[in-house]
């Protein structure tokens, strides 16, 4: 029992932060990558709502046949949410396969000394 317990001066506390246990030395990359990912996020959003805009506007014409045939507003307004909830779902599929693949990539070719990555699921 002697030889377990330290005599003298010889323990020294190591205080580390939470961040240094978590992420070790490769904080930097995580941060860059995910600042890419949600650059990429917010350049694709602006995109689908630029394209959905002109969309729109390509449609007035057809809008306005509609309207002198006697479609109400609401029921234009009933198409295009309808329109809009099922290319909404269509890209929410085509973005869950897609971040599957992903994922399935990135631990491919995540180095070894990557922090967690054993535990980065999609659900």
């Amino acid at each position: 029992m002697q030889g377990v317990v330290p005599q003298g001066n010889d323990w020294q506390p190591v205080i580390r932060s939470f961040t240094d246990v978590v992420v070790g030395d490769v904080q930097r990359p995580i941060l860059i990558l995910s600042a890419t990912a949600m650059l990429v996020l917010v350049l694709a959003s602006i995109n689908v709502g630029s394209l959905l805009l002109v969309r729109a506007e390509a449609r007035t014409y057809e809008f306005a046949i509609r309207s002198a045939i006697g479609a109400g507003r609401g029921r234009v307004v009933r198409q295009l949410l309808t329109e809009s909830i099922l290319l909404a779902a269509i890209g929410g599929i085509v973005g869950t396969f897609l971040a599957f693949w992903g994922l399935q990539v990135l631990r491919a070719v995540a180095p070894p000394n990557l922090p967690r990555q054993t535990s980065c699921t999609l659900m």
